[in-house]
């Protein structure tokens, strides 16, 4: 096992091995030599590239964004219980969720039952809507950030964006690698542009979309032609794609994901805490009807097209 991404932890934790890497961060599972238990420590380090006082500036500018997030507080937003600065990053200390991230549920059982995908996806809405309040955009939504936890079944959002910046910039500028947060970005964020919650809502939609399906956006597709089709074309209806012998899903949870998905961000939902009332007590808007017409020749058009 590596440690050298570990050593300057080695005081204050045990390493029990590597839950997962990206980018320029890094999460392991380790043992808090104090307290006992185990955690997971995602270390964020500044690329080597960036040093001296512009080194410096990264540091502590993660380490405030960090602590902002630290104080978000919820029942669907993993929590981090510690921060600690590091000489070229910082490590963030979050308890160990017992569980499986929403991309392995699909992974092993394939397209989920409307109910659940619903409740799913309520659930980080309304993570969503509380870090919004906070002044927090995500910026990463995608579903190896949420987790599913086993003795509840609630699904709780991780992973708010520290070092996004520079993660996002490194992926954008390979070529044919494989596509991570690229899949789920919104058009603006595509664009660089500033991004408020409402590029969140976007990223959800992408992520029920894969939840019904079992497919991921723009499967097979590489690196251009991804921002390309988030910028300017719709993936194809859900019924289009999923099986018709599994059961059907609402028109309602239909009309909630095709929302979320508009490409201006003007034409989404409001906010989160809307959608995760509709996900939960759907109301039907007064352009429903209009909608499910339009839908119904969406979906003939798509019958038998490439997603």
């Amino acid at each position: 096992m590596t440690r050298g991404g570990f050593a300057d932890l080695e005081s204050d934790y045990e390493l029990l091995g590597e839950l997962g890497r990206g980018g320029s961060a890094v999460v392991y599972r380790a043992r808090d030599r104090r307290l006992g238990r185990e955690v997971a420590l995602k270390v964020v380090r500044v690329p080597p590239a960036v040093a001296g006082a512009e080194g410096d500036e990264a540091v502590a500018r993660l380490a405030r964004e960090a602590r902002t997030i630290a104080r978000l507080e919820h029942p669907h937003i993993v929590r981090v219980n510690a921060v600690r600065e590091l000489r070229d990053g910082l490590a963030l200390e979050m308890p160990c969720i017992a569980g499986r991230t929403l991309k392995q549920v699909i992974a092993d059982e394939g397209p989920l039952p409307p109910t659940r995908a619903a409740e799913i996806l309520a659930d980080v809405a309304q993570a969503l809507a509380f870090a919004h309040a906070h002044g927090v955009v995500h910026r990463d939504v995608k579903p190896e950030n949420v987790f599913i936890e086993n003795a509840t079944g609630r699904a709780l959002l991780a992973d708010f964006g520290v070092a996004r910046t520079h993660e996002i910039d490194s992926r954008l500028t390979q070529t044919g690698v494989t596509l991570g947060t690229p899949a789920y970005m919104s058009p603006e964020q595509i664009d660089g542009g500033e991004v408020d919650g409402r590029s969140d809502l976007y990223s959800l939609g992408l992520v029920g979309w894969e939840t019904l399906t079992g497919r991921r956006p723009w499967e097979g597709e590489g690196l251009f032609a991804v921002l390309q089709r988030q910028k300017h074309d719709d993936l194809p209806p859900v019924e289009s794609v999923r099986d018709p012998a599994l059961p059907a899903v609402p028109a309602t949870m239909l009309y909630v994901l095709e929302r979320l998905m508009q490409k201006a961000p003007g034409a989404r939902w409001v906010d989160a805490g809307a959608v995760a009332a509709q996900l939960t007590r759907p109301v039907l808007p007064s352009d429903f009807a209009q909608w499910k017409r339009a839908h119904a020749r969406r979906v003939e058009a798509s019958r038998g097209a490439p997603a």
